[in-house]
Parts: structure tokens; C-alpha cells; sequence
């Protein structure tokens, strides 16, 4: 597919040798940050983190929110043992996150709170009673479209569908699989 309109303009301005736009601002990505002098500790300050949520999730239950709020701690402690940062720095990036998780987290919640609401009232087995009949091998990916394209229509949320749907499509899926064997 070509280019149009401003892309094709931006193309060939690259390559043309000028990649900024005419009166694109600078934008400053921390040029006064040096390395980290030891790059296997630089990785480990990034995967640590990580290890300890995955760790910390596991001990409580699988309690994500718990295993967060460790990673939380420990970071900021693993962080300000090393003086990478100051504590204000570090604060101020957890204070930034939480505001740019928030809005995630309560789309995931609102989902989990319709997939309860529609178990309770028997949506997910109505659509598997409903669309059965008409399951065969080849209308599969159709079926499936249609019906999650409806379901989210109906409700206006694409991720509780996806958490309902997900144990149709696999009881489904299982079901083709018994009839073409």
C-alpha cells in the first residue's frame, strides 16, 4: 500500500536526510543521565523488580494487588540502598504510575464485575446453547466473530466479553475437535 498525504510528505522528507519536521521541538529524554557503571547491575535493577511481583503474587495466593505493593516497597528500598535516585524521584514515579494504572485497572475490574454478573444470570451457557447447533469446522472463526462482535455491541465492553467468552470458545473448540476426529 503506498504512502498518502503526510506520510508520504514525512518518507520522503527522510529521505531527503531530514527526519524532524520543520519546527518540530526538541524533546529532552534525559540527556544529563549517564550509564549505569555496571550493566549486569543495570539489569538486575530491572529484573529484580520484576522477580520479586512475580515471587510476592505467587506467596500471597496470586493476590496481584499484595505482590504489587511489595515490588513497591522493595524497589524503592533496592533503589535507595543504591542511591540511583532520590526518594522524592522514586515517590514521584510511583505517584505517576498509580495515575496512569488507574484507568486500566478499573476497565479490568468493571470486566471481571459484568463476566460475575453475567454467569449469574446464565449468559454464557444461553450463548452455548444458542450458537451449538450451528457449530461446524469451517463457519468457526465466523461464528465466533459474530457472536463476540454482538455480545460486545450489547454490552459495550470488549473485555468482559473476552473474559466470558474465553470458556465458550474452548468448550466449543474441544466440541469440533470430538466431531472431526
Amino acid at each position: 500500500m503506498p504512502d498518502l498525504g503526510a506520510m508520504k510528505k514525512a518518507e520522503e522528507r527522510a529521505r531527503n536526510g531530514q527526519v524532524k519536521p520543520d519546527g518540530a521541538t526538541d524533546i529532552d529524554f534525559g540527556a544529563d543521565i549517564k550509564a549505569h557503571s555496571n550493566p549486569t547491575m543495570g539489569l538486575i535493577n530491572f529484573l529484580l523488580p520484576m522477580v520479586v511481583l512475580v515471587g510476592a503474587s505467587w506467596y500471597f495466593g496470586i493476590d496481584l494487588l499484595a505482590g504489587v505493593f511489595v515490588a513497591i516497597v522493595f524497589t524503592i528500598c533496592f533503589y535507595g540502598i543504591q542511591k540511583l535516585v532520590t526518594m522524592n524521584e522514586l515517590f514521584d514515579a510511583v505517584y505517576d504510575g498509580i495515575k496512569v494504572m488507574l484507568l486500566p485497572l478499573a476497565t479490568v475490574i468493571g470486566g471481571f464485575m459484568l463476566k460475575s454478573v453475567n454467569d449469574s444470570l446464565g449468559l454464557t451457557q444461553f450463548v452455548i446453547e444458542t450458537v451449538s447447533p450451528y457449530l461446524s469446522a469451517q463457519y468457526f472463526p465466523a461464528l465466533i466473530f459474530l457472536v463476540t462482535g454482538g455480545l460486545v455491541f450489547a454490552s459495550a465492553s470488549s473485555w468482559a466479553r473476552l473474559l466470558l467468552l474465553c470458556r465458550s470458545f474452548c468448550l466449543w473448540q474441544s466440541k469440533l475437535a470430538y466431531h472431526c476426529i
